[in-house]
């Protein structure tokens, strides 16, 4: 259920924002952005409360996956669009493969935002 919240949260997310901003790096380094945030609010939700947050990471993450899919499928492959699908790829392997109580998936995930920072990930 989460993977469909948060494909359909980034799709819709894509739409709108398609019709504020038509240049398609921008617009994207947009969403990456608001991915990477949600992603890090989530850790700090996680780190203060002690609660799981299993599946707003999966449901951004993997929302934000398919979203990136669908961009790079319309796209020349390049080192960077492979080295952002493997980040999404192993990211999304830590949140099936680890225990709920696992500090690995905060850790790993909070680590793995902060090395895809916006900027310079979609080359035009």
């Amino acid at each position: 259920m989460e993977i469909a919240i948060g494909t359909g949260i980034y799709y819709t997310l894509n739409n709108r924002l398609n019709k504020i901003e038509k240049n398609t790096k921008i617009r994207n380094n947009y969403i990456s952005t608001i991915h990477v945030l949600f992603t890090l609010c989530t850790a700090v939700y996680s780190y203060s409360s002690g609660n799981q947050t299993n599946e707003l990471y999966r449901g951004n993450t993997i929302g934000f996956f398919i979203n990136e899919m669908i961009f790079f499928l319309n796209k020349k492959l390049t080192v960077t669009a492979v080295t952002l699908i493997m980040h999404h790829l192993m990211m999304i392997s830590l949140l099936y493969n680890c225990s709920e109580n696992s500090s690995v998936i905060n850790n790993g995930l909070v680590i793995g935002e902060l090395s895809n920072l916006p900027g310079n990930n979609y080359i035009s």
